[in-house]
């Protein structure tokens, strides 16, 4: 049985339930987050019959575009969690930088949420960039980790 080595573990789900940056986004040059998003969307999506037996919860990203011309940009991304859908006060639970274009995937074991951040209800992503001339481009979605 063959075996592939690649670094997307989730194809895309393009449901706007977990979308948090769509294909063919325009680069982002400055700090941002994507709109906030259930946390119980991923108890009510469509994989496994309606029933996620997740232990965690992530995004997968794919980087399409990165800039690293004057060699001292920086680029990471966040998972924050809030009680409110304003993130009147997010709560970052998890962060990975990027060095180079192609899929990355950032996690959380869904125990530390709940642990950190009582009642939490609302997850969103973060980009981070710094530097003199910061340009990414990426897309994301929500993914539940591990049964």
């Amino acid at each position: 049985m063959a075996t592939m080595a690649g670094k997307v573990r989730h194809i895309r789900d393009a449901d706007p339930a977990v979308e948090l940056r769509a294909p063919g986004s325009a680069a982002v040059t400055a700090d941002g987050q994507s709109a906030a998003k259930a946390l119980n969307t991923l108890d009510t999506a469509y994989w496994d019959n309606n029933e996620i037996p997740w232990d965690g919860i992530g995004a997968q990203i794919v980087v399409t575009a990165l800039d690293l011309t004057s060699t001292d940009e920086t680029y990471a991304f966040a998972l924050e969690v809030s009680t409110d859908e304003a993130f009147t006060s997010p709560i970052e639970v998890a962060r990975q930088t990027v060095v180079a274009v192609g899929p990355t995937i950032i996690m959380v074991d869904a125990k530390s949420v709940k642990d950190r951040v009582a009642g939490a209800k609302f997850i969103r992503l973060k980009h981070d960039v710094g530097g003199t001339t910061p340009s990414i481009t990426y897309y994301a979605w929500l993914v539940h980790v591990g049964h």
